[in-house]
């Protein structure tokens, strides 16, 4: 995988986001979701939010690959392979386990995983030392997202483009319990 600077611009447009989410009103979040979601969604998420404390990553990381794709068009963010992946959804309900979701929901899925499981660090990202270090360091969204954006672009980039190559592995191992899934579904 070749780290692209519009991978880069994604990832910054996606925290910058959610933080500005994080630190919004219960009635403007209320509105921001209706406008994303399908009504019959609706209550149940904006009451998961609600419940969640302003705690993105959380509730980010319990949403459907559709929806978390939805956000990330909200968020002005072009999601390459939506509409065949949304198609694909729609032609079969079975295919929400085994659907392969666009490259960009799963790296940036994958990069608030690693926020969400991992303190800050100077060794927390494998492969680079890191500096600057805050003094809130708990591993989850707000952290994450306040410290990088904290950072010169140069240390932004060095860490994202870390941990999108980091993600990897977790991507093709996901993608291979999907291919597998489908492969048990079209048997039956």
């Amino acid at each position: 995988m070749e780290y692209s600077a519009k991978d880069f611009t994604n990832a910054l447009t996606f925290i910058k986001q959610y933080r500005a989410m994080e630190v919004s009103s219960l009635p403007a979040i209320k509105k921001m979701i209706r406008s994303i979601v399908e009504p019959s969604q609706f209550n149940h998420l904006f009451e998961s939010w609600a419940g969640r404390k302003n705690d993105f990553g959380s509730f980010f990381l319990n949403l459907s690959y559709k929806t978390q794709a939805n956000f990330l068009i909200s968020f002005k963010i072009d999601v390459p392979g939506y509409h065949e992946f949304v198609s694909e959804l729609n032609r079969s309900p079975a295919a929400y386990a085994y659907a392969t979701p666009p490259m960009l929901v799963s790296q940036l899925h994958e990069l608030l995983k690693f926020f969400y499981n991992n303190g800050i660090h100077e060794n927390a990202v494998p492969g680079i030392k890191l500096y600057h270090l805050p003094a809130d360091c708990y591993g989850n969204s707000t952290n994450w997202g306040k410290y990088i954006l904290s950072l010169s672009m140069p240390d932004q980039l060095t860490i994202l483009k870390q941990l999108a190559y980091n993600s990897i592995e977790n991507i093709k191992s996901s993608e291979e319990n999907r291919l597998f899934i489908k492969g048990a579904i079209q048997q039956h």
